[in-house]
């Protein structure tokens, strides 16, 4: 811990300072959009949020959760909730006790109930019902009803009534209709006078109507219509100031009927009306609420076909609003939206006009056509939209946005958004706020984006492209030279060279010449860099660099001609360069060089005649061998020797007869290379090689008999100790360690107990200890370690079960190990660590928006001090990034406890991103407080551990206090803490607590209090 120093009254000023410059930075844009066609946002599930559009849309961080204030400044991803490329698809979005509920999904957590108030730290999820990767919601109703959001979930006691306050600590199970594991299936949740209505099944009553006031007393049967264990079919509900009505076949005879259910726990159900007497019922349907009564599509029976209707719940009141497609053919009419208390839009299909836009009050005098297409063409779609404005509605006809206000006159086209015939396609139209958004495309080069409307031409726009297009280069295969790096990427013009030295200035493209190099499987031998690549009349070959366009040449034309020898599985090992390749003389077969034109030279031609050896996986085995994988045609693959010459290469024939024994996941210890083979006798287990016959032998049968441990992921700890995955007698594959003997050959420990596996991956030692990623039922795939000796879980970065590390991104650097992962709230970004919890910390901070990160990382590679990688942030599509990991990594993390106030609730703390010198935005910040009340901050630089009362102190004096931070209504707050960009800050340690004034709470009859926060200044 650093002592306080003189910088601590800066620390704590909120006086503006400059920004220090991103640990991280895009090297370069290699490739610009090119102006074409952008994928779709395809902006839907509009909610408004007191004014602000909270939505569903896509772009590079696939389909997540975004905001909008009807602006393209004020339009912005909220959180990237499955983090990277990958969808949440948030959707069933409800707005209820000022927060908008969904459900989303995320690889480990499966689909559940999420919560956002339209910022990243607020956007989180309130119950994982059904742990691991199973879903407990699905695509189903969320409905707002007395502060809370009502739903159907399944925590594994079968599928019940659920409601959340938009709180982990209230969201639960409601009520238990059907105990015991069975399912009520609770659904068709409607509000209506003043209670919730919705039906459910339970054993010995069927599926039934039941109501809720929001008591669980209250709860309860209120229509049991089919009596008995039989069920009542329902079919629609709608909720009126008079009560329910309901479209149901209770069984008895009557078909699907209309109903109406009084007010109040007393309500009675009483059939409306038998529009068509008998057993066939007048199959109601489109039933919404209008005024007192109801709209509603049925089918008398009397031969005019499904025809639009009324009711106030009387049978008197029941009237048809007119026979629309004259005979008996139905007019489908559908999509009842009042636009006023006495006035509702609809669409109803005629042979004269085909599916156009209808006005009624409630009478068949007062049901006319508005005709936005006049003739027989239809002017709106079977799937229109409706969005109240300006005492009437926006709706879609012609492929176009329209606007009605219920009369001729009044109806028209609001704007052209795509001129001419096309038609924009406008979908999802919504009002929010005083103005109605939409997704549309305006031209051929923008598909589905965002656009507002007021109502008027001049009001209607585009507000922003949320998905344009993006020039990804694609750079792949960082390789170090002599004075940068070497890589490949496309710039529009073909894959090429390039070389950078970390500035956009020193990356250039190194052109061989016409048409594309398309260099691959970049390795550095000596002093330069060897790849295969294309060059004009000379076909693919075996190209070296320095980094420099004057040190690029080929090495040889090992297939004279434009003919291409294709080098792969290029690999530096023993002194030389290990390749195969194609000639003119067989198949591809393996190759060696020195880096000269003489030096290099076939070394077999293990399998003869035009069929490939299938050579590779050249490894080391002591300072001047290598051992590699090939086929012969009659052996089978094998295992193959090496000293570099031809008549040094030899077969090492481990099991005998074609079968072969098919070696690979080879590791070099010494002299010694060890790896996985089979034989009949012993299955697939770990063998050791010093590259001759008679010194390669098994070294172990983990599964006795013909069953197989399968050896992978074989790595060396510097102390010669050899770490691998393998499953043993139990079956599940975990990690075991070897000294080249059977007795030395045990298991290390295991990821998860029983004979279950780990999903273990990404093995990668680094000095004693070996770094991999394996998945945990309690953690997802996380970052694990193991020294030799046990195995444990490094940190869970991404709390629960979703996965914080992505897989075959981890990579040695320097003494520990470089990844990509997320904390499930900075979005994907690159971690580092140590092999301890707290020196596994993110580095630099990669994307514009806070909590989305990435897009895509990949390809990390350490060269020097910096670390090298290709990634996505949303805006310039993949391109090639860097980042030095030096110095001390700013991190926070939680200690010590709080103490509960007003409802039994802890203040929680945290920070608002990471305390990096220059961070001039970053703070302490509170959440779960007393909504409205004010917070102490008090930080210092030594943390304690001190009872005071039922409570306890966390920061030692002295202590500097920010007495005025104001909690908003969810008890939320921030101090700014602006660190300066002053490098002797760096390893400072900052602790904070927060005390929220709160007057039942017991910290000195004042408030209550957080627990403790260490916060570590760095890089």
């Amino acid at each position: 811990m650093r002592a306080p120093t003189s910088h601590s009254h800066v620390l704590f000023s909120l006086a503006a300072m400059a920004f220090a410059a991103s640990a991280q930075s895009l090297v370069k844009d290699i490739r610009l959009p090119s102006g074409g066609l952008s994928n779709a946002g395809r902006p839907q599930w509009f909610v408004d949020l007191g004014g602000l559009a909270v939505f569903q849309a896509t772009n590079a961080f696939g389909r997540e959760l975004w905001a909008s204030d009807g602006t393209a400044l004020g339009t912005r991803l909220i959180k990237d909730i499955n983090p990277g490329a990958g969808d949440s698809y948030p959707e069933n979005l409800t707005v209820a006790n000022g927060v908008v509920f969904f459900n989303a999904s995320v690889p480990g957590l499966g689909r559940e109930l999420w919560r956002s108030d339209a910022t990243a730290a607020g956007t989180f999820l309130l119950r994982d019902a059904a742990p691991g990767s199973s879903s407990g919601t699905f695509d189903l109703e969320i409905v707002a009803f007395g502060g809370h959001a009502w739903f159907a979930s399944n925590d594994g006691q079968g599928r019940e009534l659920w409601r959340s306050d938009g709180s982990i600590a209230g969201t639960a199970r409601f009520a238990d209709l059907n105990p015991g594991g069975g399912f009520s299936n609770p659904e068709r949740f409607t509000v209506a006078a003043g209670a919730l209505y919705f039906t459910a099944a339970v054993p010995g009553l069927g599926t039934e109507l039941w109501r809720t006031d929001g008591t669980v007393a209250g709860t309860q049967l209120v229509a049991d219509l089919n009596p008995g264990a039989g069920s009542t079919a329902f079919t629609a509900l709608a909720g009126t100031p008079n009560g329910l009505f309901f479209a149901a076949d209770a069984q008895n005879g009557t078909g699907t009927e209309l109903w109406l259910l009084g007010p109040g726990p007393a309500g009675t159900a009483q059939l409306v009306i038998d529009l068509n007497p008998g057993t066939s019922g007048s199959v109601i349907e489109e039933l919404a609420a209008f005024g007192n009564g109801v709209l509603f599509r049925a089918d008398n029976g009397a031969g005019n076909g499904s025809e639009p209707w009324y009711s106030d719940g009387t049978t008197a009141g029941t009237v048809a609003l007119g026979d629309l497609r004259i005979g008996s053919q139905s007019s489908i009419a559908a999509f009842f939206f009042p636009i006023t208390p006495t006035r509702a839009l609809f669409t109803a299909f005629s042979d004269a006009t085909g599916r156009e836009l209808y006005v009624t009050d409630g009478t068949a005098a007062g049901t006319q056509l508005l005709e936005t297409n006049p003739g027989f063409l239809s002017g709106t779609p079977n799937l229109p939209y409706f969005a109240a404005i300006n005492s009437g509605a926006m709706f879609v006809a012609n492929l176009e946005v329209w606007f009605s206000d219920g009369t001729p006159g009044g109806t028209a086209l609001v704007r052209d958004v795509f001129p001419g015939n096309p038609g924009s396609l406008p979908s999802s139209l919504t009002r929010v706020g005083n103005q109605v958004l939409f997704q549309a495309s305006p031209s051929f080069a923008v598909s589905a984006e965002l656009f507002r409307s007021d109502g008027t031409f001049a009001g209607t726009s585009l507000v922003a492209d949320l998905f344009p297009p993006q020039g990804d280069s694609f750079p792949t295969g960082f390789t170090p030279a002599p004075n940068g790096v070497v890589f490949a990427a496309d710039d529009g013009s073909g894959i090429e060279l390039w070389s950078s030295d970390g500035t956009a200035a020193g990356t250039q493209m190194l052109d061989l010449g016409p048409g594309a190099a398309a260099p691959t499987g970049f390795v550095a031998f000596g002093n330069a860099i060897y790849c295969a690549a294309t060059w004009s009349g000379l076909g693919q070959e075996l190209l070296r660099t320095d980094g420099s366009l004057a040190g690029t040449a080929f090495v040889a034309d090992l297939r004279p001609g434009t003919a291409s020898s294709s080098p792969q599985a290029l690999t530096s090992a023993a002194g030389r360069l290990w390749f195969t390749a194609i000639d003119d003389l067989g198949g591809r077969e393996p190759w060696v060089s020195d880096g000269t034109v003489s030096g290099t030279l076939r070394l077999a031609d293990v399998r003869p005649g035009i069929t490939d050896s299938g050579a590779g996986l050249f490894t080391a085995c002591g300072t001047n061998r290598v051992v590699f994988r090939a086929e012969d045609g009659s052996t089978g693959a094998e295992l193959w020797s090496s000293d570099g010459t031809p008549g040094g290469t030899s077969l090492i024939d481990i099991s005998v007869g074609a079968a072969g024994s098919a070696p690979d996941s080879f590791a070099s210890i010494g002299n010694l290379t060890y790896f996985a083979a089979t034989t009949p006798a012993a299955g697939r287990e770990l063998w050791v090689t010093d590259g001759t016959a008679a010194g390669t032998q098994l070294v172990v049968d983990l599964r006795p008999g013909t069953a197989a441990s399968n050896p992978f992921q074989l790595v060396a700890l510097a102390s010669g100790t050899l770490v691998f995955v393998a499953a043993g007698p139990s079956g599940g594959a975990e990690p075991h360690r070897s000294d080249g003997t059977a007795a030395g050959t045990a298991l290390i420990g295991q990821v998860v107990p029983g004979s279950a596996s780990g999903s273990i991956a990404d093995m990668v030692a680094v000095g004693n200890l070996a770094f991999f990623t394996a998945v945990n039922p309690a953690s997802g795939r996380e970052l694990w370690v193991t020294d030799g000796l046990g195995v444990s879980l490094v940190k869970d970065i991404y709390p629960g079960e979703p996965n914080g590390v992505i897989t075959g991104t981890l990579r040695r650097n320097g003494n520990g190990v470089a990844f990509v992962g997320s904390d499930g709230v900075d979005g994907l970004q690159i971690w580092t660590s140590d092999g301890t919890t707290n020196g596994t910390v993110q580095v630099g901070k990669i994307g514009p928006i806070g909590g989305a990160g990435a897009a895509e990382i990949g390809e990390l590679t350490t060269i020097g001090t910096d670390t090298w990688f290709w990634a996505d942030e949303g805006i310039t599509g993949r391109e090639p990034w860097r980042i030095s990991i030096t110095g001390v990594a700013a991190s926070v993390s939680n200690y010590g406890l709080g103490c509960a106030g007003t409802g039994g609730i802890v203040p929680v703390i945290g920070a608002n991103g990471l305390p990096r010198l220059g961070n001039t935005n970053w703070g302490f910040a509170v959440s779960n407080g007393l909504p409205f009340s004010i917070a102490l901050l008090v930080a210092g630089f030594t943390p304690t551990n001190v009872p005071l009362g039922p409570c306890r102190i966390n920061v030692a004096p002295p202590w500097f206090v920010q007495p005025t931070t104001f909690l908003d209504s969810s008890g939320a707050g921030l101090a700014p803490v602006p660190i300066p960009n002053t490098a002797s800050l760096a390893g400072t340690l900052l602790y904070g607590q927060w005390v929220v004034i709160d007057p039942v709470a017991p910290l000195l009859g004042l408030g209550s209090s957080s627990g403790g926060l260490a916060a570590q200044i760095g890089n």
